[in-house]
């Protein structure tokens, strides 16, 4: 009987969610409201932007290509035309950022 009452107590035990405002309404991180799921396919469905500006190597680098580098190139010195073509590697944070969105 013990056994029982110490089960049934256990599972009659809420747990409350994570983070409570004030107001009483669960906190829901900002990123959960912009999640997409095709039911087609059955997954998440990948941001578009982040898949055509840039570009994830196989060791899990994230690269996209130099901001600005067809802006008046005619204005620019030969340093700069060659190394704006270059791509750019991102850092962690947006590494981390890039693959909750995709």
């Amino acid at each position: 009987m013990l056994a029982k009452t110490a089960v049934t107590s256990l599972c009659a035990a809420r747990h409350a969610p994570l983070a409570v405002a004030a107001r009483g309404i669960a906190n829901i991180p900002a990123h959960e409201y912009h999640i997409r799921f095709d039911q087609r396919v059955g997954r998440k469905r990948p941001a578009q932007d982040v898949l055509d500006r840039f570009k994830r190597l196989n060791n899990g680098m994230w690269i996209h290509a130099h901001p600005g580098r067809h802006k008046l190139r005619y204005m620019k010195d030969d340093t700069w035309q060659t190394t704006s073509l270059y791509y750019e590697t991102c850092t962690k944070v947006k590494r981390t950022f890039l693959l909750e969105i995709v």
